[in-house]
């Protein structure tokens, strides 16, 4: 999510998405290091599709996620709304034995937010040989298993909601494919969906019970996993046959999809820089490459893509461009401190994706910083030879020019380097770390350390020192 408002004790799963030179996106939330800066969030565990998250104090949090040199981030804040409600949704409550269909929990929070509940629900069913509830894959999906009736049960937090469950004996008589667009492009999907007819006349939706299939894989496919059953992919122009069945009786459809080089089917964006200083003078560069359906082929010139600035949950701007030789730029600035939100969408399409930039009053909140201590701390004074270390992280993808570190006792300076070798050879970039470790050569009474470095933004020409204060207890065994 771009942003993010969650109940205290609640989880949800952030996904980061690459956006690709030639317009592509994909799914990179295995291959990413995912951090969190603030203390309202912990990362839990990674998921099939993503990284789970868990609301654990009041306040806000920056979730990361840094694949190679690029960064990606959004904020989360954590309240103390309290689960009021549980609500379910399914698409049908009567089912033939041998079938099953999705089944969601949500919950309502006293601030009125909802959130899709995942493997936090606990299901039941009252009659386990005639329904259950399975977690397939990441979709939870109710299963008629024999006729007869049940209540299936969804449980969080001490609340509850249930469904009526009717599993007949009709068998499936036939299948029908519906979904079909017309004349649909290469390079473009489309869902379908399969509707039976059973022997008592009335009629499911079994897209998620079907198989599916092509009589071409070089010109289309059609899923099977389970989050996306009947998703059909049209590949190159050509004619195919997609067939759905289940239980012995099948469907069949012929499909043809045409070459339209030039058509636009995705939109990628990039930002020259992704943390911006909220003064309504930095500014950061979105470049939005549209990408046409045959890989040698350009959108046309002037494909108009329209534009919406987010922040919070306000729009602050819309905007549009056009293209010149599949790119147009859009200049991105803010005077409020926070994620800022740029849809790109190409007009009269479905297309769209979406770029966050981070605005804030100086560039100290573009760097992670962690410390340590190892020394000897007696009656409050530290002792010779302490070692005190200060790692940064450049969690944005500009560069830094790096002037000093300083390491300060209250009011005294108690050393001072801007040796290139020490300071990541004068230059952090973006998605990259420096760090050093300083040996006191004398005893100092414990004014609080603190270190600091010193650094240039060379684009905008500001100097700022992020600083991390060593808060010591008055005595400190020695550490080896």
């Amino acid at each position: 999510p771009r942003a993010l408002i969650l109940a205290k004790g609640t989880r949800a799963v952030a996904t980061a998405l690459g956006n690709f030179s030639d317009g592509s996106t994909l799914n990179v939330s295995n291959q990413a290091q995912w951090q969190i800066d603030g203390p309202a969030l912990v990362l839990a565990e990674r998921t099939y599709d993503g990284y789970r998250v868990v609301a654990q104090n009041l306040g806000t949090s920056i979730l990361l996620a840094r694949n190679c040199a690029l960064v990606g981030y959004t904020s989360v804040r954590v309240n103390n709304a309290v689960a009021t409600e549980i609500s379910l949704q399914l698409t049908a409550s009567t089912l033939a034995a041998g079938t099953s269909t999705p089944i969601q929990a949500s919950i309502k929070f006293s601030d009125g937010s909802t959130q899709i509940l995942g493997d936090d629900v606990s299901w039941t069913s009252s009659e386990p040989l005639v329904s259950s509830v399975k977690n397939v894959g990441g979709l939870f999906k109710v299963r008629a298993l024999a006729t007869g009736e049940s209540l299936v049960t969804a449980s969080y937090g001490g609340l509850r909601a249930s469904q009526h469950i009717t599993v007949t004996p009709a068998t499936l008589s036939a299948l029908t494919i519906s979904g079909v667009p017309t004349l649909p492009s290469t390079r473009t999907t489309a869902h379908l969906h399969v509707i039976g007819l059973f022997t008592d006349n009335s009629t499911q939706d079994l897209t998620a019970d079907a198989t599916w299939s092509s009589s071409n894989a070089l010109l289309t496919t059609v899923s099977n996993a389970s989050t996306s059953k009947g998703l059909l992919s049209f590949l190159a122009a050509g004619v195919s046959t997609i067939t759905a069945s289940l239980s012995g009786v099948a469907a069949h459809i012929d499909v043809t999809a045409v070459l339209d080089p030039i058509r636009p089917i995705s939109i990628a964006m990039a930002t020259n820089v992704n943390f911006i200083l909220s003064n309504d003078i930095d500014a950061s560069i979105i470049r939005v490459a549209v990408k046409a359906a045959d890989d040698v082929s350009i959108v046309a010139d002037g494909t108009i893509v329209n534009f919406s600035i987010e922040q919070g949950i306000g729009t602050l701007n819309k905007t549009s461009g056009t293209t010149v030789g599949g790119k147009v730029d859009v200049r991105l600035t803010s005077n409020t401190p926070g994620i800022v939100v740029i849809r790109a969408t190409i007009a009269d399409s479905t297309l769209s994706n979406t770029a966050s930039v981070y605005a804030a009053a100086d560039f100290s909140s573009a760097l992670l910083r962690l410390g340590f201590f190892t020394g000897e701390v007696i009656d409050n004074v530290v002792q010779v030879g302490s070692q005190f270390g200060y790692l940064v992280i450049n969690v944005t993808n500009r560069t830094f020019n790096t002037l000093s570190l300083q390491v300060f006792n209250g009011q005294t300076r108690v050393n001072e380097s801007s040796d290139p070798s020490l300071l990541s050879d004068g230059a952090l970039e973006g998605g990259t770390w420096m760090g050093v470790v300083v040996s006191i050569d004398k005893a100092y009474q414990n004014d609080t350390f603190v270190a600091l470095y010193v650094l240039n933004d060379p684009s905008s020409n500001k100097t700022f020192a992020p600083a991390l204060a060593f808060r010591l207890p008055a005595n400190v065994q020695k550490l080896n």
